[in-house]
């Protein structure tokens, strides 16, 4: 069963159809500019003028991307064709592995039913590896790829999206630090605290408490895009804001005030971090896991995060992560890359570039922690896989047929959201112009300004609903996702 229906739902239809209005009335508009505009010569051949502005010139790039929407379609049907006869191939292989698992099982049945299995795998390997437009669909070649990737400590590496390079490091902010003693200041001190937001003069008194001082620093943040907390004997300036654009400065006018960075100096800058060239995963495990499927805590990216299966969602990718159990420490740095992956133009914006991963789906990667389907062979040992109580190979193919869930969801999210969302977008505004161009040569009254930038307005802002809903659509996939790992 094909499920690339292309399903909008009727909150987004409405917004469609008010956005194709618009973009109408905004095209017509933008017409009658460039009539109005145009030499008198073109003034009494509309056919002339529709041409002068460039909206043929629009058309066919609409028309290119909805082209492209078209190719987009037939790769994710194809996959979702393939993916749906492989469950068939799995099912067989279920029910003749229960039926092997059954104590009264002959082993002239088993070894028919392992030869059935045998069958079933050869058979999902050729699919996995059929090519559509000269490419294999789902052999991995197609999916994002990760290198580096150690597994004695890194057991797996998810990708769902890349879009740039990593940061490596969180941004900081510019920070002076200074010390007192017993929790007070030392001396008296009148200085100019410079920040981000600009300077505002500090008048503090020996013997006052840090903590007041820095309540006194804190009235003033609005001014300098400063801010100060106290602890201990430590009294820290901060500027409110990261990254290397954020500037904090200490000038003393009477007495002393010794608030400086790590270098002595009383000048501080913030910090952008550090970026990867690429999309990388650097980091440690700092609280390892005890055992499959427990916890772990990791610093990644930057980012202190806890989880069994640790998802990383950030500017420059999406991924999720699962370590080793019982590893700790660094990992080895780890690359991604998309350039194997699907690339389309669904849009008119230059440069914009929808990309589509397909996953590895052969036996040798279909299944988990357990093993793969590739192990289920008539080779292997039928007492260790088809055990009566707990069966290696039923946990093989529970696994399995997860992983094929993961990728059937992610192709029907891109078939239900993006491909939708495109085609509907451009499909009502190739209407528009075209709709547009027929219009405009029969109008004679002169075009309102204030009319046309509404229109604009109106449109800004369907599109912003638009790009809500789909947030929260993948916001409701992924519950469902976690849902499912929990069950």
């Amino acid at each position: 069963m094909i499920r690339i229906g292309a399903q909008v739902s009727g909150c987004e239809q409405t917004l469609f159809s008010q956005l194709q209005r618009e973009h109408a009335g905004a095209a017509q508009m933008e017409l009658r500019y460039e009539i109005d505009s145009s030499d008198a010569d073109y003034c009494d051949d509309a056919s002339a003028l529709f041409a002068q502005a460039d909206f043929p010139d629009r058309v066919r790039v609409i028309t290119g991307a909805l082209a492209q929407v078209d190719f987009a379609t037939s790769v994710t049907a194809q996959a979702q064709l393939t993916i749906d006869l492989i469950r068939t191939q799995l099912n067989q292989i279920r029910s003749d592995s229960l039926s092997i698992v059954d104590p009264t099982c002959r082993p002239d049945q088993i070894t028919v039913k392992r030869a059935k299995i045998d069958q079933a795998l050869r058979e999902i390997y050729r699919l996995a590896i059929e090519e559509f437009h000269h490419r294999p669909l789902l052999d991995g070649s197609c999916d994002f790829r990760v290198s580096g990737q150690n597994r004695s400590q890194v057991r797996e590496v998810t990708v769902d999206r890349i879009s740039g390079p990593t940061r490596l490091s969180a941004a900081k902010p510019a920070t002076l630090i200074y010390h007192g003693k017993h929790g007070q200041l030392t001396t008296d001190a009148d200085f100019t605290l410079t920040g981000p937001f600009g300077g505002d003069l500090i008048s503090l008194t020996q013997n006052q408490s840090l903590a007041a001082a820095a309540e006194q620093i804190n009235a003033s943040t609005a001014l300098t895009g400063v801010r100060s907390a106290a602890e201990g004997d430590q009294l820290s300036l901060e500027s409110v804001f990261p990254g290397a654009e954020a500037t904090l400065s200490v000038n003393v006018h009477f007495g002393q005030f010794d608030a400086t960075d790590g270098a002595g100096k009383r000048d501080a800058s913030g910090d952008d971090g550090l970026f990867a060239a690429r999309p990388s995963i650097v980091g440690r495990v700092i609280a390892p896991a005890a055992a499959a499927g427990s916890e772990v805590t990791a610093e990644i990216n930057g980012q202190l995060l806890t989880g069994e299966r640790i998802v990383v969602n950030e500017e420059a990718a999406q991924f999720a992560i699962e370590f080793a159990a019982g590893f700790t420490g660094d990992f080895d740095p780890i690359t991604l890359s998309d350039e194997g992956v699907w690339q389309f133009r669904l849009s008119t914006a230059m440069g914009d570039v929808t990309t589509l991963a397909l996953p590895n789906l052969t036996p040798e990667s279909l299944g988990g922690e357990s093993g793969n389907l590739a192990d289920l062979q008539s080779a292997a040992s039928a007492a260790e896989l088809f055990g009566p109580h707990d069966s290696l190979a039923l946990r093989i193919l529970k696994e399995a047929f997860s992983q094929l869930n993961q990728a059937e969801q992610r192709l029907d999210d891109f078939a239900d959201g993006t491909i939708a969302t495109s085609a509907a977008l451009l499909a009502g505004l190739k209407a528009s112009l075209e709709d547009s161009g027929e219009e405009a040569a029969q109008e004679d009254a002169p075009p309102n300004p204030q009319s046309h930038a509404t229109q604009r307005q109106l449109a800004q802002n369907i599109l912003a609903s638009l790009a809500t809903i789909g947030r929260q659509r993948t916001s409701v996939v992924r519950f469902l996702q976690i849902i499912e790992e929990v069950e």
